[in-house]
């Protein structure tokens, strides 16, 4: 059955280290924000189509620094809460998978499966000093790295 439920989306936990924060979706966007959205986009694809015809190693250099501006816009809009000091930090490919990250998440095409409550509920009883703030983050992949799914019970890992 379709319902507002339907249009609310999970939410994709990135680790900061001291803390979770979380990607928006373009569900979460205003009208501004999804014009912002678009018009990120369409600056990444203009920038990708320039780099086709580019010659010379100003003209790279520049378009690499378009590149990356555009990144670190798509970063602050789907991931608002990171940190600005830590974002500068991060090396020029680390920006750019963030970015694509940023993208497939908030577009829906990429979607965490998350554990579900008895996988969460078996991972609770299987190790119990697990923090049970960690456990509600896992997603179904990294739950059957703990517990294998029914007739994979030789690919578990020990603990």
């Amino acid at each position: 059955m379709l319902g507002l439920r339907t249009l609310e989306r999970e939410r994709i936990p990135f680790d900061l280290g001291d803390r979770l924060i979380f990607f928006r979706t373009k569900a979460d966007f205003d009208i501004p924000e999804l014009g912002m959205w678009n018009d990120i986009q369409k600056r990444m694809q203009q920038i990708n189509k320039q780099r086709e015809k580019a010659s010379g190693d100003d003209k790279h250099a520049e378009l690499s620094r378009r590149s990356q501006s555009a990144c670190y816009d798509m970063i602050r809009l789907v991931l608002p809460e990171f940190p600005e000091s830590m974002l500068k930090e991060l090396k020029a490919g680390q920006v750019d998978h963030l970015a694509a990250m940023s993208i497939s998440i908030a577009g829906g095409i990429y979607q965490n499966q998350s554990a579900d409550e008895d996988q969460r509920a078996e991972i609770g009883e299987k190790f119990p000093d697990l923090p049970d703030t960690l456990i509600a983050t896992l997603s179904r992949a990294q739950a059957w790295l703990l517990i294998p799914p029914p007739g994979n019970e030789e690919e578990s890992h020990p603990n």
